[in-house]
């Protein structure tokens, strides 16, 4: 045991030896998430700090090598530290005797990116339950009799952020540079009184940000995962609704038009300009769209009916009425089709070709193609046939359904967000990012499969990661649409991203071969098409008086927050960044006005544009070029 200065703090921390645990002798019971399970209501941390041993530092090993050398565990404020894992495993006992534990009594325990200390635990710990939605990332595992959660998957942020963007936190994430990953610590290494620091932070500012949410739940009702907050806000505010449940009803997707839905289904268009990809370029403007998901759920039309089949074979009047007029699903195929235009992002994405022969790609894009074959909606159809040339287009099925704005309870609850969030500007950032959070998850929840693969974990198999296939779609659709609680009709989340896709295009096709990258909601290019941008503003708000619930916030000045709009972004009066460089598919460096360097490559911490400069700026943003080793919660 000893009392250091943590943050300004006197922090005692205790070892397995002299922890006091009688403190946790008259721990309350509540409610578990099955009606014979109870939880000690207590809020519990967990956190290892590891060492790498890499195969060319250790000839003989096959492989890297990791281990862990401390652990640090916060319970109702008090820490624990240890070094090895006999040490944690004699502390859980003593401290479940403690809490007179038993099989219907489970202590919970958050960690911060469970998937990362799941590797380690799983090899000394018997593991009796598991959670995963992917091999190798589990939502909860219970072991040795604790069920091990993850924060990560609960709060979607890195430590740092979420600890920086809850109320009540006093321990902050130290500086993972300072405390230096590289470091090789064995757990016979003496920690010196910044690195304890930096251990004792990471689970006491955890338990005090996981704290704030039992304000409002229970160790039963809190959600696993982020999306689950929102869910159970729309849950609750549309399943009241009269008629909203016979309105998802009536948009029953069967085994078949369920595949084809999955089918249909393509994320955001993303890609750079190959005749910029790899240079360094100056002036570089960017257009967003604001809320572009949000705008669509509010503003565009969505299958309202279950889907039938029709007799169309060929691309005739019929079929063109259908397209303008019903929700399609089209499965069909087409022979020497070409870009009508040289077009530096086409649009079709070879990975949702179901065929495709002699076939000219770049980033994952079809150029041209002998033959090609795909299932896509109307929206992706008629964008396909303003951009290519094609012959012998054949409709080998086609399923049609009437069209519909989301059901109103759906639309009014996502606009009252809206309209709470744009309130909150410039006030409280905890609530403004709350109600951020929940406009961007309202998607994501509304594209969940119905139908999941088992994901099975069993220590005993050279991989113990098996993914079950569901046997029988089928049951699984009847499962969702027999549930009280289901709400949302997973065919309206394909829709949201084409017509996504489709405001993008739009965007794409102002700036035409000046565009340098394009991400789902934004267009960076070259040249200024403010003026035809704004053209395009004008127009999308004067349609914004059409619908029942107007899609726009205001301001307690009377101005009025438009959702679909594009945005410039930076200053009004010029571009966007001094220079610019793409390397390919969300992977690019800016420069803006004031000289930062902010880096966007998935794993690649933003904050690091300080290296890019210390290495001499976007010359060293190149392939081949490596960063200092990022911490494991990004």
């Amino acid at each position: 045991m000893r009392t250091m200065n943590i943050c300004g703090q006197g922090i005692t921390i205790y070892n397995c030896y002299d922890f006091p645990y009688n403190c946790f002798e008259n721990v309350e019971q509540c409610e578990g998430r099955s009606k014979k399970s109870k939880y000690a209501n207590i809020i519990s941390t967990f956190d290892i700090e590891t060492t790498t041993i890499t195969q060319e530092e250790c000839n003989v090993l096959n492989g890297d090598f990791g281990f862990m050398y401390v652990w640090q565990f916060c319970i109702d404020g008090i820490v624990c530290m240890g070094r090895t894992w006999e040490e944690f495993k004699a502390f859980l006992f003593n401290l479940k005797y403690a809490l007179n534990y038993n099989e219907k009594k489970t202590l919970v325990c958050y960690i911060h990116n469970l998937a990362f200390e799941f590797q380690f635990m799983r090899n000394f710990f018997n593991v009796t339950k598991i959670f995963a939605t992917e091999k190798r990332k589990p939502v909860y595992a219970i072991m040795d009799g604790i069920e091990f959660r993850c924060s990560y998957r609960l709060t979607n942020m890195s430590l740092a952020k979420f600890l920086q963007k809850t109320k009540g936190v006093t321990f902050f994430k130290q500086d993972g540079e300072k405390f230096d990953y590289r470091t090789k610590r064995y757990p016979d290494t003496k920690l010196t009184d910044s690195e304890i620091e930096y251990c004792v932070c990471d689970v006491l500012g955890l338990w005090q940000a996981l704290s704030t949410y039992m304000e409002e739940d229970t160790l039963s009702s809190i959600p696993l995962t982020s999306t689950g907050y929102v869910r159970r806000d729309y849950q609750n505010t549309c399943l009241n609704y009269p008629g909203y449940k016979a309105k998802i009803l009536n948009t029953k997707l069967n085994e078949h038009t369920y595949i084809l839905s999955k089918e249909a289904s393509r994320g955001a268009i993303a890609g750079s300009n190959s005749l910029y990809t790899d240079e360094i370029l100056y002036e570089v403007d960017s257009e967003d769209i604001k809320s572009s998901y949000p705008y669509q759920m509010c503003t565009k039309y969505f299958p309202a009916s279950r889907f039938i089949h029709t007799s169309c074979k060929y691309i005739d009047d019929k079929f063109i009425k259908l397209l303008e007029t019903k929700c399609c699903l089209i499965t069909w195929s087409c022979k020497k089709l070409k870009l009508k235009k040289w077009h530096s992002i086409p649009y079709i994405s070879k990975a949702k070709c179901r065929a495709i022969m002699n076939a000219k790609c770049g980033n994952g894009k079809v150029y041209m193609a002998e033959r090609i074959g795909m299932t896509c909606t109307e929206i992706d159809f008629k964008i396909i046939c303003e951009d290519y040339y094609f012959e012998d287009g054949i409709i080998h099925e086609m399923y049609i359904c009437e069209r519909d704005l989301l059901p109103y309870p759906f639309r009014k609850h996502l606009l009252e967000m809206f309209q709470y969030k744009t309130d909150l500007e410039g006030g409280d950032p905890y609530d403004y990012m709350k109600y951020k959070n929940k406009i961007n998850a309202s998607f994501g929840m509304m594209l969940t499969d119905i139908v999941f693969n088992t994901i099975r974990y069993n220590p005993k198999e050279d991989d113990p990661w098996i993914v079950e296939q569901t046997k029988s779609i089928k049951k699984e659709l009847t499962r969702y649409y027999n549930s009280k609680k289901s709400f949302l009709a997973y065919q309206h989340g394909v829709w949201v991203l084409a017509h996504g896709r489709d405001d993008l295009n739009k965007g794409m096709k102002i700036v035409g071969n000046d565009i340098v990258q394009v991400d789902t909601d934004s267009v960076k290019h070259l040249e200024d098409y403010k003026n035809e941008f704004n053209e395009l503003n004008k127009q999308i708000i004067k349609n914004s008086s059409n619908y029942d619930l107007p899609p726009y916030a205001v301001k307690s000045d009377g101005t009025k927050v438009y959702l679909g709009i594009w945005e410039h972004e930076g200053p009004e009066d010029g571009f966007t960044y001094e220079e610019f460089r793409t390397l390919g598919s969300k992977k690019y460096c800016t420069v803006d006005r004031d000289g930062i360097i902010t880096p966007t490559v998935s794993g690649l911490n933003k904050k690091c544009g300080w290296y890019i400069q210390d290495k001499g700026g976007l010359g060293f943003f190149k392939h081949g070029s490596k960063f200092p080793a990022r911490t494991k919660d990004g």
